[in-house]
C-alpha cells in the first residue's frame, strides 16, 4: 500500500508538469525576444534593403545653369578674347560743317563747296585770337566770312543751321533781305564760293565761338548769290 501511494503521487506531479508545458508552449513564450516586430523601424524591409539604405549616397543637388553652359569651349575662348571694332575715323573732322553747306546749296541748286586747309588755317588763328575775350568782331580779311557763338556748346552742323534760318528773310526776286538780315544765308550758298575752312573754340567765359571762311568771298553788292 504504501509503494502504490508514492507511485500515485509521482504520476500526478507528472501530469500535472506536462499540462504546464503544454500551456507554455501554446502561448509562443520565447525569453530571448523582449519587444514585439511592431516596435522595430524596419520590420517590413528585407536584410538587404536595409544595408542599402545605411550605404546610401546623398544625391547630388542640381547647380544653377552657367550662361555659358550650351557654349562650345571655342566660342568661350573667343568671346573673352574680343577686341573691340575700329570704328574709322571721319575723313575730315570739319565733315559736319561742309555737309550742312551743301545740304542748303543743294536745295537751290548751287555746287558742293570743299574743304581748303589753307582757309581752315586762317579761320583756326583768328578764332584763337578770341578765346580771351569771345567778341563778335569780323577779321576783315581777304575771306568771306560767317560768325556764331553758342553758350556751352556749339557744333559745327548747329553753326551753319543758325545762318540757314536767314532763308525766309532772304527775297530771290528782289535780291534783299526782308523783315531782318540774310547776309549769313546768302554767303552760305553763294555760287562762286567754292572753298571752306571753318574753326571753333571755346572762350574763357563759357562760350563757343565759331567763324567760316569762303573763298572767294560773296554776298558782293547788286550780285544775287544764285
Amino acid at each position: 500500500m504504501g509503494f502504490n501511494k508514492v507511485l500515485f503521487c509521482v504520476c500526478t506531479l507528472l501530469v500535472i508538469y506536462s499540462s504546464h508545458l503544454s500551456e507554455a508552449r501554446k502561448k509562443g513564450h520565447n525569453p530571448h525576444h523582449g519587444h514585439s516586430h511592431r516596435d522595430h523601424p524596419h520590420q517590413d524591409k528585407p536584410p538587404q534593403d536595409l544595408a542599402n539604405e545605411r550605404n546610401k549616397v546623398p544625391g547630388k543637388v542640381p547647380t544653377p545653369d552657367h550662361p555659358n553652359q550650351d557654349k562650345p569651349q571655342q566660342e568661350m575662348t573667343n568671346e573673352h578674347n574680343k577686341v573691340p571694332v575700329q570704328v574709322p575715323a571721319p575723313n575730315n573732322p570739319h565733315q559736319d560743317f561742309i555737309d550742312e553747306h551743301n545740304k542748303a546749296r543743294a536745295e537751290v541748286g548751287v555746287g558742293p563747296i570743299t574743304w581748303n586747309d589753307t582757309v581752315a588755317v586762317y579761320a583756326q588763328k583768328y578764332a584763337e585770337s578770341k578765346i580771351e575775350t569771345c567778341e563778335m568782331v569780323h577779321s576783315e580779311g581777304p575771306y568771306g566770312e560767317n560768325l556764331a557763338e553758342g553758350y556751352g556748346e556749339m557744333t559745327g552742323a548747329q553753326a551753319v543751321k543758325f545762318w540757314v534760318t536767314e532763308k525766309t528773310n532772304y527775297d530771290y526776286a528782289s535780291n534783299k533781305c526782308v523783315n531782318d538780315e540774310c547776309g549769313h544765308y546768302t554767303q552760305v550758298v553763294w555760287r562762286n564760293s567754292i572753298h571752306l575752312g571753318c574753326a571753333s573754340v571755346k572762350c574763357k567765359n563759357g562760350w563757343v565761338f565759331v567763324i567760316c571762311s569762303y573763298d572767294p568771298p560773296g554776298n558782293y553788292q547788286d550780285e544775287r548769290p544764285y
